[in-house]
Formats: C-alpha cells, structure tokens, sequence
C-alpha cells in the first residue's frame, strides 16, 4: 500500500494498494499499504538503485529501546508522525489473510502471493492514521529471515513503480540505509519503505512537497532506530 490521495476506498483504486505498498489515500490507508497501486515490486537488490542517498544509523540517535515484543509494536507509535493518530490497526497471520484485503487485479494477487509464500510470511499488520483530514498508515510484515524481507521490499517498490497509471518518482531517504523514498508526481501521496532484520515496514501518508517528505522522513527514522535489531 502507498499513500496517494488518489484511492478510493482500499490500497489504490476501489482496489486497495499492495499492502507492501504504502497507498495513503486519505480516508483509509489502503489495504496493507495505502497507496494509490504503488509498491509492487520486485526481487531485492533491484529496489536499492532507485534509493536516493542514505546514510548508517546516527551516532546521536536516542539509547536503544528494548525490541518489540509483539508485531502491533512494530508500527509507528502515538507521536512519530506529528498530528497524525491510530484510527485502528489490524493483524494478519496467513497470507490468505492478508491478500483478502486487497482488491487488486487477479494478476497482482497472484504475484504477491507467491511472493509471500515463496519468502515465507509470518504475519503483518496494518495501521491507518488520520490528522483528522489527510490519511496515512503504516505497515509491517514478517518474513523468514532478512534477505527475504529485502526480496519483499524489491518486489513492492517494483510493483509500485510499475503498476497502472503509475505516477510515483523516488526521493532520498535519510538516516536508513537501503531505504526507498516514492511520492506521487501530483504531490498527493509520499511513502517510504525498509527492511530491517526479516521485517518489510512501509509508512506513508497523503500529501507532497519537501515539508511533508521531511516529516514522513523522521518519523520513518524513528521507527528504524526503534525497531532495530
């Protein structure tokens, strides 16, 4: 799911974005990722070349917390992203379940859920934000070990990058190595993208413009330096 305020009702479309896909449509962000029908993509090592410059955790980041304990604690908390707050987080722990939030072309489907079978899927969860206005989400999923979250990361930036009417560019990404920056060209929707340990994480909301990339920028990092393993 990627955030674009161009969906409509799930991940994209009518259709809900790919969950991998961080849709933010403002009313509900989308399917696992709001996103207007974004981060669709492909394989792994494929998505690093469409990242702007990163750079390695700071050594004046905040003193590690402890690891989260459970999957719901792996989505962005109360105040990462300033003025946006939990409209309601769902979990999913099959790939059956997961997929049948989506409402994307068969095709997409398909291809995502062999994309998670294939990597081995663990669970994820969803949660939609909302500033009252504008929408976001965050989205988290397990896989079973590092490289395949990184597969999964190529396979959604891909998948976003290249899906119908696709209108997403790339944007550096500061501060989490690897990470990949996509907003929309109409400037109504910004999501970026990681891997850390087997985990994918995708946060994103409706919006554009250096302001709220800057924003979304920080409160990614907050959650890469609180999640980290």
């Amino acid at each position: 799911m990627l955030m674009s305020d161009q969906s409509s009702t799930h991940e994209g479309h009518q259709h809900s974005p790919p969950r991998g896909t961080a849709i933010v449509w403002m009313v509900k962000a989308v399917s696992m990722f709001a996103v207007a029908l974004v981060v669709v993509a492909c394989g792994g090592s494929s998505t690093k070349s469409t990242v702007g410059p990163t750079s390695t955790r700071s050594s004046t980041a905040a003193p590690a917390s402890p690891a989260p304990s459970t999957i719901r604690q792996r989505l962005l908390a109360k105040n990462e992203l300033p003025g946006f707050s939990s409209a309601g987080i769902t979990v999913y722990a099959s790939p059956s379940s997961w997929l049948s939030a989506d409402q994307l072309p068969p095709a997409h489907i398909a291809a995502e859920k062999t994309m998670l079978r294939k990597n081995g899927f663990r669970g994820g969860a969803r949660e939609d934000l909302t500033d009252g206005g504008a929408g976001g989400v965050s989205i988290v999923e397990e896989f079973k070990s590092p490289q395949a979250a990184r597969t999964a990361l190529g396979f959604y930036t891909v998948l976003i990058k290249t899906g119908p009417s696709s209108t997403f560019k790339g944007f550096p990404v500061h501060g989490i190595p690897g990470a990949v920056g996509l907003g929309d060209t109409h400037d109504t929707g910004v999501n970026i993208a990681f891997s850390e340990g087997p985990y994918y994480y995708l946060v994103g909301q409706v919006g554009g413009g250096a302001q709220t990339i800057a924003a979304l920028n920080t409160a990614a990092l907050h959650l890469y330096q609180r999640v980290g393993q």
